[in-house]
């Protein structure tokens, strides 16, 4: 694949359509404030219900890039989350090298942003992102999940890598919210176990994606790669504005 062919598949990942965005872009940057949003907008019941049926679709798409170890930015607007989940599950490589542009390119964003929320963990956070700064990833990867961790016991007094009546600690929490379809579409993730989550007896032979369990129990040995590294991150970024 030529220069011209990476960028023009990058593009069209990320490109939207204005009309689209002019929709969704205020809420895809207020998810932990949706209700409020939609409350302020006035939406009308039309586009209420066309919200209602996208969730579903939403879901999905959130669920699917759980499924390869991301999770979303503040800033995605929808209809790019559902072309980067369509792309991994086509198996196109573009999605993740998309993904890993994203988050690299806001690297010192989602760190101020995450110290912000949790001041008390900003000498761990801050380690653990200059580890990933310097290409030490074999040292950011355990930090940034067990900060995710840390962050979800502060705020949902529950632990995302945790099982209770077979699903993670973390959904008890978001099953008291009440939300719409779309802020419980958004929140999905947390209720389900996904590979990054994953027990012992649910990793076959072939299992390959980064785990928290093979991490910090020694188990994984070549788990310190960039990729699992933003994978990381995405996974801290997402909790810390979520649940906040």
């Amino acid at each position: 694949m030529g220069k011209e062919d990476e960028i023009a598949g990058l593009a069209s990942f990320m490109r939207t359509s204005k009309a689209v965005n002019d929709i969704f872009e205020s809420i895809s940057k207020q998810f932990a404030n949706i209700e409020k949003a939609l409350a302020s907008l006035n939406i009308p019941d039309t586009i209420q219900k066309s919200l209602d049926k996208l969730s579903p679709a939403l879901r999905d798409a959130l669920l699917e890039l759980g499924e390869h170890g991301w999770y979303v930015g503040a800033d995605m607007a929808i209809p790019g989350i559902l072309q980067l989940a369509d792309g991994l599950k086509q198996g196109n490589p573009n999605a993740e090298i998309a993904l890993e542009k994203y988050f690299e390119n806001r690297i010192d964003e989602i760190e101020a942003d995450v110290i912000g929320r949790f001041p008390l963990r900003a000498k761990i956070i801050a380690s653990a992102f200059r580890a990933h700064r310097q290409q030490e990833y074999d040292l950011s990867i355990p930090v940034l999940l067990a900060q995710t961790d840390g962050i979800c016991f502060d705020v949902a007094k529950g632990l995302l890598f945790r099982r209770k009546a077979g699903r993670p600690r973390t959904a008890d929490y978001v099953d008291q919210l009440s939300g719409t379809a779309l802020t419980n579409a958004l929140l999905s993730p947390l209720t389900k176990n996904l590979p990054i989550s994953a027990t012992e007896n649910e990793r076959p032979p072939s299992f390959s994606h980064l785990n928290r369990h093979a991490v910090m129990h020694g188990e994984s040995l070549n788990y310190g790669t960039k990729t699992n590294s933003l994978k990381a991150i995405s996974l801290l970024n997402y909790v810390a504005y979520m649940l906040t």
